[in-house]
């Protein structure tokens, strides 16, 4: 059905991805200053899950469109074993 969007509710990607946190990104973000607070670090987070997430769930590439997304994307990556871990445990396989 052309234009159909899915539900997230029922999507168990989404509902694990939505429970993770990353308590050593939050720290590493804040000390840096790339975020000016707790709140806005989250709010970026959240995004962040929400871009992998199309990221797997889409039959294309989808492009990174946000400095702050890609702030935390970027960081995180250089948790490399910790990012290994959170790609593995969520998609099966290593997301570049």
């Amino acid at each position: 059905m052309p234009g159909k969007i899915a539900s997230l509710e029922n999507d168990s990607l989404w509902e694990k991805l939505s429970a993770f946190e990353a308590p050593f990104l939050e720290e590493k973000l804040l000390h840096e200053k790339a975020f000016a607070s707790a709140d806005e670090y989250h709010a970026a987070f959240v995004e962040f899950k929400k871009y992998v997430f199309l990221c797997v769930r889409s039959s294309e590439k989808v492009g990174m469109t946000s400095k702050t997304v890609d702030a935390v994307w970027h960081q995180f990556i250089l948790f490399t074993k910790e990012y290994a871990a959170f790609c593995q445990s969520h998609f099966g396989y290593f997301l570049h």
